[in-house]
């Protein structure tokens, strides 16, 4: 009995070194005809790897590697060339330079700190992408057409601009050399840059055209009067057939119609929006704008009567609103998920009741539309490339994160309150959806 056991631990232990002797002979074959790409570059000696990882610490090339900004354009160097106007280059540091600036500029007139931060800067560092993107090229072109006419900035234009500016950040009693208090260096010497600029291009434009850019007669006064009455008188009538669309379509949502069908087959703008439109704040709107006062009535399934918005007439239908996560140092919100059915909506006009104020802001229209076909004309005929290309002005796309369509009760969302009406189609066809469904409104 134990010779037996003996003998058969001997066999086992035989048959365990084999298998492992014929691994280890496999491994030494495929070592021998691929190498070791894990560890070894191109030339075998591991150089490569070395040299990547260095260039990663280091944050060498045009992009840095250690972390993305939310725009391309700021991980730049800032020698890097963004934009070139007819040969003329515009660097990541020109652009930095403007939108800061602006920023600057924007909280003075806001009477806001340079670090207060809240919903409206945040949207105005938003929007300033792009602006500061054409204005960077528009002011480049100006520049080159005011040498090409030979213009000569006068003191008395600078003057004024300056004037203007500090009437613009409530300092009307104050010179313009006070300016350092609130824009201290490099900001004070950009402002005083900026505004050449716009006097720079303020004598360029009366030069490069034969038309009135300073002055309007009464009769011209009369004229604009006599058009913008004409024009709100046209633009009420148009706004109520508008309207009449915008409840009819609320009506047939409420008699058994799908919001996101409605939408796609009759809304002039945006028809995505009547699937999903965004998840808003409260605090995103001014207290006394018509979406923020219905949102603070409003529950989970309500249909809006037709609101005014800045794009278009729209009726929004609340899908959910809970109460969103904050920073530890800011208070949670309501947050609202909604979606909209868009109908085009035509401006009126503020009938003037001072006439000379009146006729200032002709003039200033008179000459934003011939800056803007000056603009338009140096623009066409211009060769304007971009080394990057223009997606590094633009934000990264954020990851999409998947929503649960099953219906979640109160309890057990944190205070998320949604309607059962509320369910998205199952499948997106090609085809313009049908109205009636038994799901309900949304």
């Amino acid at each position: 009995m134990f010779s037996t056991e003996v003998d058969l631990d001997i066999e086992a232990w035989e048959m365990q070194i084999k298998i492992l002797f014929k691994f280890a002979l496999y491994l030494l074959i495929v070592t021998s005809l691929t190498g070791c790409p894990q560890q070894k570059g191109e030339d075998g000696s591991g150089k490569e790897k070395s040299k990547r990882s260095a260039e990663a610490s280091s944050g060498g090339g045009a992009l840095s590697v250690k972390k993305k900004s939310r725009y391309p354009v700021d991980d730049l160097a800032a020698t890097a060339v963004v934009i070139k106007v007819n040969g003329q280059p515009i660097t990541q540091a020109d652009y930095r330079k403007w939108f800061k600036l602006r920023d600057r500029i924007y909280r003075a007139m806001q009477r806001l700190s340079p670090t207060e931060k809240n919903d409206k800067t945040a949207a105005f560092a938003r929007d300033s992408r792009q602006h500061v993107l054409f204005e960077l090229i528009r002011r480049e072109l100006m520049r080159q057409e005011a040498e090409r006419l030979g213009v000569v900035v006068d003191e008395k234009r600078i003057r004024r601009l300056e004037k203007e500016f500090m009437e613009a950040i409530h300092r009307p009693k104050e010179p313009f050399s006070s300016i350092g208090k609130y824009f201290e260096e490099p900001w004070g010497t950009a402002l005083r840059e900026s505004i050449f600029k716009d006097a720079r291009e303020s004598a360029t434009l009366e030069k490069s055209t034969t038309n009135n850019l300073v002055s309007v007669t009464d009769e011209e006064v009369d004229r604009y009067i006599k058009y913008i009455k004409e024009w709100n008188k046209e633009a009420e009538a148009k706004n109520k057939v508008q309207r009449e669309k915008a409840l009819k379509a609320k009506h047939d949502i409420l008699n058994g119609g799908y919001f996101y069908a409605i939408t796609t087959n009759r809304a002039d703008l945006a028809k995505e929006d009547g699937l999903d439109w965004q998840t808003v704040e409260l605090g995103e709107f001014q207290a006394d704008e018509p979406l923020a006062k219905w949102l603070m009535t409003a529950k989970p399934g309500d249909i809006s009567d037709p609101i005014d918005m800045e794009d278009g007439l729209a009726i929004v239908g609340l899908k959910a609103a809970y109460m969103g996560d904050a920073p530890p140092d800011s208070p949670p919100a309501m947050q609202y998920e909604l979606v909209r059915c868009t109908f085009y909506a035509y401006d009126k006009y503020d009938e003037p009741e001072d006439r000379a104020e009146f006729a200032r802001d002709v003039v200033k229209e008179r000459r934003k539309v011939a800056l803007e076909a000056l603009g338009k004309r140096l623009w066409d005929s211009a060769k304007i490339e971009f080394p990057y290309g223009v997606k590094i002005f633009k934000p990264r796309a954020k990851k999409k994160v998947k929503k649960a369509n099953k219906p979640v009760g109160a309890s057990a969302t944190n205070g998320v309150e949604k309607t059962k009406s509320l369910v998205t189609p199952k499948e997106k066809k090609k085809d313009a959806p049908v109205e009636k469904q038994q799901a309900g409104a949304f």
